[in-house]
């Protein structure tokens, strides 16, 4: 065993107590002992944090660093919801503009211009006052639809400059077209048409002294611009489907090839209606008529197969009534009739009917 060691006291120290504590022991009195941290080395010099570092130091720095990345991450995602929200709004509110201001006019001209067609060719095929007067309140129908794309001073939406470039383009081209079309109506309103000495407007008489031309050649004209005023009217609505969503558009332009489908319809009945007079289309007539019976199926078929749910179903229930089948049937016995052959197994009335039914049908 160690004995403990001791030192001797010096002079006038009192007997019996060292001159010095143990070492190891502090002095209970006198200046506290400086204990400011050393300099430092090895591995605790290493763990703590240098001046300027970006680790947290305190227990409330680290809880907000652990909140910073949620926290910003969500701030991102409510940033990018709003974004997309307000794009989703604008396109939203420009495809309802463009509704308003283009495809609803522009629709409403179709349907006005497809009954214009049919008064045309009947005054046509047979002058008179009384078809003339048809004829006129029909023209008034579609200048009226056509004057919702007017803007004042002679200048169309068109030309406002609000309007995607393809769709203004397709616009002007359709107002043009209908500027034939009103040449074409004033031609067969000219008072020398509306006499009881007018020369036929069918078949192959003599010169037609108000147009100038071979009275034969007159309908298939006539004809043709009306269609061709219709073809530009639905470019402008197909133009409009480019702005849309993807599923949107899709089922748009299902709809609008069977409003193409409705068109080869209508061009149908006014080509029988210019045939009514005499009961005979000819050989150019029945070529016509064939184009579109057989573009109207096309058109139908393809639309009805990619309608969606509710829409297919509701096809599905047209083309299987009976208005549908005798429309069909009577198209196939007018293909049967030879050209320059009477047509009266098909009669006008009958047709008329069943094709006003189904157009309704159509654009429902």
């Amino acid at each position: 065993m160690r004995t403990p060691r001791t030192t001797t006291p010096g002079p006038g120290a009192p007997a019996g107590r060292p001159a010095t504590p143990p070492r190891g022991r502090r002095a209970h009195a006198g200046r506290p002992a400086d204990e400011r941290p050393g300099p430092e080395t090895g591995a605790s010099a290493g763990r703590r944090p240098r001046h300027g570092s970006l680790r947290p130091r305190t227990v409330r720095a680290k809880i907000i660093s652990l909140l910073m990345v949620p926290v910003v991450s969500l701030l991102a995602l409510w940033g990018f919801a709003t974004v997309t929200t307000a794009q989703d709004v604008a396109r939203l509110r420009e495809v309802r503009r463009l509704d308003t201001t283009v495809r609803g006019p522009v629709t409403e001209a179709v349907r006005a211009l497809q009954d214009e067609r049919t008064a045309a060719l009947r005054q046509l095929a047979d002058p008179g006052t009384g078809h003339a007067a048809t004829l006129r309140e029909r023209a008034g129908r579609t200048d009226a639809a056509l004057k919702a794309l007017s803007i004042g001073g002679g200048h169309t939406v068109a030309d406002a400059g609000l309007l995607p470039v393809g769709t203004a383009a397709r616009l002007t081209a359709f107002l043009d077209e209908v500027k034939q079309v009103r040449t074409v109506r004033t031609r067969l309103l000219s008072p020398s048409r509306n006499g009881s000495g007018a020369p036929p407007a069918t078949g192959t008489g003599g010169p037609d002294t108000a147009a100038g031309r071979p009275a034969g050649t007159e309908t298939p004209s006539a004809y043709t611009q009306y269609g061709d005023a219709v073809t530009a009217a639905l470019g402008v609505c197909g133009s409009l489907t480019g702005i849309q969503e993807s599923e949107t558009g899709s089922r748009t332009r299902v709809l609008l090839e069977l409003t193409r489908s409705g068109e080869m319809l209508a061009r149908e009945e006014s080509l029988l209606a210019s045939a009514a007079p005499k009961g005979t289309l000819d050989a150019e007539g029945l070529r016509a008529f064939a184009g579109a019976v057989a573009a109207r199926r096309a058109f139908a078929d393809t639309a009805g197969a990619d309608l969606p749910g509710p829409g297919r179903q509701a096809w599905r229930e047209l083309t299987g009534r009976d208005t549908y089948a005798r429309l069909e049937a009577a198209e196939d016995t007018v293909l049967a009739v030879p050209a320059g052959r009477r047509a009266k197994a098909v009669p006008v009335a009958s047709w008329e009917r069943d094709a006003a039914a189904v157009r309704t049908q159509l654009r429902a």
